[in-house]
């Protein structure tokens, strides 16, 4: 995937909604430099995760959860799918529909 120029301001407009049976990921659109937005990942309408973000790697788009610094400069999530669940593969299918909208 083709990596997206911005300017130098942060692009933002409303926020999305992007679902499927499973998981549900509100967005608000956030481009700037890698980032594409912010979400709240919400799973099976019960477990919400804030703070996560959508970011424009060299691989493709991915979410990547909140995380935190350690004493040893080290950055650790505070939450995360297992990259091989299906969740986590749903989770993808979602960041990807997004990311091909904003094109």
């Amino acid at each position: 995937m083709a990596r997206r120029k911005t300017t130098k301001a942060a692009k933002t407009s409303s926020p999305v909604t992007v679902e499927n049976d499973v998981v549900t990921l509100e967005i608000r659109p956030y481009e700037k430099g890698n980032l594409l937005g912010f979400a709240t990942l919400i799973l099976y309408d019960e477990v919400y995760i804030y703070n996560c973000r959508i970011v424009d790697g060299k691989k493709g788009a991915f979410l990547a959860y909140p995380s935190y610094e350690g004493s040893d400069g080290k950055y650790y999530n505070y939450a995360y799918l297992d990259k091989d669940s299906n969740t986590a593969k749903l989770v993808q299918e979602l960041v990807d529909q997004y990311v091909e909208g904003l094109e």
